[in-house]
């Protein structure tokens, strides 16, 4: 389970319930009769363009992300405790939800190819991808990588180049010492997915896969797996061996 928290909308069985297929084909379609659909849930997205008294009213948990922002824990009513979408994140959502994208979803991950497989010219430029796409980014608060400063285009020669005269630690001296007590206290609305805040047992995930499979047997006592179930259990990591 990654948070408690995420548990109450996008649950299994849930409306919010992302990785139901089903829900999954509704929203990967271009079609018409699924733009409410698609809309639902561009509506709940935070509009980062917003100010004022406009910021104000999605400054709660009627809005995703339900996540803290750049200037402290989630506040009602203070729209810079609230993290949003980046503002072409949002035009990329509203472009989705009017249907304009291509309808190229197949019901499975595409299998990723191996660097060797890119043309030589393209390999630069798919490592700084293969590496940035792993890293959390905001809110900054102070942040995982980086913290605020990496808005900051003067730190920069070109996209993903810093600057060749910046000094060691200049990108990182305003973070967290040390780390790991940010990290504790960054618990519950920050990073969920990176720093998961509610976890199981391998014991628990055992007696979970264990009652699931006795579901269909009526005469085998089992715990409360229906409360169970809802939390998305994620398959532990195979056990290393020297």
């Amino acid at each position: 389970m990654v948070n408690d928290l995420a548990r109450r909308g996008h649950s299994q069985g849930a409306a919010g319930d992302l990785l139901n297929p089903a829900t999954l084909a509704r929203l990967a379609s271009t079609s018409a009769l699924n733009r409410p659909a698609r809309h639902r849930v561009f509506a709940r997205m935070r509009d980062p363009n917003l100010t004022g008294a406009d910021a104000v009213k999605q400054a709660n948990l009627n809005y995703m992300p339900q996540l803290s922002g750049d200037d402290g824990f989630t506040t009602t009513g203070e729209p810079g405790t609230w993290f949003a979408l980046l503002p072409h994140q949002h035009e990329v959502m509203r472009r989705w939800a009017d249907g304009d994208f291509d309808a190229d979803w197949a019901g499975v991950p595409e299998v990723p190819q191996s660097l060797a497989q890119l043309p030589v010219a393209e390999q630069p430029h798919t490592l700084d991808r293969a590496a940035a796409e792993a890293c959390i980014g905001g809110p900054f608060f102070p942040g995982i990588e980086m913290t605020y400063t990496s808005r900051d285009p003067q730190l920069y020669i070109e996209p993903h180049r810093l600057r060749p005269d910046l000094q060691p630690g200049d990108v990182t001296k305003r973070m967290a010492v040390p780390w790991q007590a940010d990290f504790y206290e960054c618990r519950t609305r920050w990073w969920p997915a990176q720093r998961p805040d509610d976890v199981i047992t391998q014991a628990e995930y055992e007696t979970v896969l264990r009652s699931l499979a006795e579901e269909d047997d009526p005469d085998t006592p089992r715990p409360a797996v229906k409360d169970l179930c809802r939390v998305h259990l994620a398959t532990p990591p195979a056990r290393l061996t020297s």
